[in-house]
């Protein structure tokens, strides 16, 4: 019994690990993209879906699908996230 227990909490756990990725509506690719990561500083794609960033890095074909735009931007640079930049706290 405890070896049956043991594993059904070990599928739950792989399970919940499992990787759902979503489509992105837009994927920018190509660019130079400051993520204000100190990890990561650049990458060169960024995906989107809605109002939201799905991803940041240089792979994005897992949230390629078959209704995503894709947007060359030809080396161009990219800085997301400034919806306010003079706000004061």
């Amino acid at each position: 019994m405890t070896r049956l227990v043991a594993f059904a909490l070990s599928m739950v756990f792989l399970i919940s690990c499992s990787n759902t990725n979503e489509t992105a509506d837009i994927v920018y690719y190509n660019a130079k993209i400051w993520t204000g990561d100190s990890s990561e500083p650049w990458v060169s794609a960024i995906a989107v879906k809605g109002n939201t960033i799905l991803y940041s890095g240089n792979n994005y074909s897992s949230y390629k699908g078959e209704k995503t735009t894709l947007v060359d931007l030809d080396g161009k640079l990219l800085v997301p996230g400034f919806m306010d930049n003079h706000t004061h706290f």
